[in-house]
């Protein structure tokens, strides 16, 4: 008998439930038409093939390479939030890559505050390849931080604070990480764009490429070892391209610090030159060069250089090929052919 008057009251909360869903769609329908303005959707799906030729064998594989989804939300005048969810061949979840908080001034003032997960102002990064520069590779760092900006007419200067994952040996867990960066575009003339950077971190071993290198547990360095990066970017006539960038540890990680420094004080830098020019109206052609030194014998390559193609097959689809080949410090080499389709929306 209790069990018919619990299932009778379970299907009349249920009636109600349901009935005040009902009645409620009108509203939700009205004020539907509001958020769809203040919310933008974005998203890249990434599908890969590649041959490569190396000194321990050849291998080739299909991949479905990157998934990102991101949401962009004008919450009022003058706050907004971003989401970037990102799935990577390798990952075994969907990861929160970016998530943080914009509170901006637009009309009334230049600066502006982003505060959550996000790439923090280091490097530049600009690439006309499917594979990322070495320079990404050990300058890119995603951190929990607070961001604080100043965008002119000719100039965004910013600076961003957090607290890190490698600490020094014996110091206190405190947010005591930095970054600052300039990027600088000066009107040069109507033919050409121009963008100069210069960025500052005050531990490079905080970088995503670096921090999962560092052998003296439970992650910690003896001395902080900072970072400079430089960038030219130099666009003309929107069809010739030239990206210049040099990323480099200004001191040296003591020897032992690093998986893979082979007992040694390494001081890792890079270099990437990247010359591209559209050669149709939806064909671009890209040549690389870059380089690096004390990047250990198979962590990265000490030279390395390619061609790279890219066509707009339809609006937002991208077929883009590349190769690239590599030294490394031990004499070992490599061959690598990709091919990508891509769709971003």
């Amino acid at each position: 008998m209790k069990k018919d008057s619990f299932k009778k009251s379970f299907q009349i909360t249920w009636c109600l439930l349901i009935g005040v869903l009902f009645l409620s769609l009108p509203v939700f329908a009205e004020s539907l038409p509001d958020w769809k303005e203040k919310i933008t959707l974005s998203g890249l799906i990434e599908v890969e093939t590649n041959y490569e030729e190396a000194d321990a064998g050849d291998t080739s594989d299909i991949a479905l390479a990157t998934v990102e989804l991101g949401l962009d939300a004008d919450i009022s005048e003058h706050v907004g939030g971003h989401l970037l969810l990102l799935w990577e061949d390798g990952d075994n979840a969907v990861n929160v890559d970016e998530g943080f908080i914009v509170l901006d001034g637009r009309d009334i003032t230049s600066f502006y505050l982003n505060a959550g997960k996000m790439y923090i102002p280091f490097g530049n990064f600009e690439s006309h390849f499917i594979s990322d520069p070495l320079t990404l590779e050990i300058g890119e760092t995603n951190e929990h931080a607070v961001k604080i900006g100043y965008t002119g007419k000719s100039a965004e200067i910013c600076l961003a604070l957090y607290n890190g994952d490698i600490d020094q040996t014996g110091d206190d867990n405190h947010i005591d990480d930095f970054t600052a960066s300039a990027l600088l575009t000066p009107d040069v003339s109507e033919k050409f764009n121009l963008i100069l950077g210069l960025s500052y971190i005050s531990n490079i071993g905080e970088s995503d490429g670096l921090e999962g290198e560092i052998a003296t547990p439970p992650g910690t360095i003896v001395n902080d070892v900072p970072g400079i990066g430089l960038s030219l970017n130099l666009a003309f006539l929107e069809k010739y391209f030239v990206e210049l960038e040099y990323i480099s540890a200004t001191d040296s990680f003591q020897a032992g610090e690093l998986n893979f420094d082979n007992g040694q004080a390494f001081k890792p830098d890079a270099f990437n030159f990247e010359f591209a020019f559209m050669a149709a109206d939806n064909l671009e052609l890209a040549l690389r060069y870059e380089s690096g030194s004390d990047l250990g014998d198979d962590f990265l390559p000490e030279e390395r250089y390619g061609v790279a193609a890219s066509s707009a097959l339809y609006d937002n689809t991208t077929l883009s090929f590349e190769y690239l080949h590599s030294l490394f410090e031990n004499d070992d080499d490599s061959g690598t052919m990709t091919a990508q389709l891509s769709i971003a929306f």
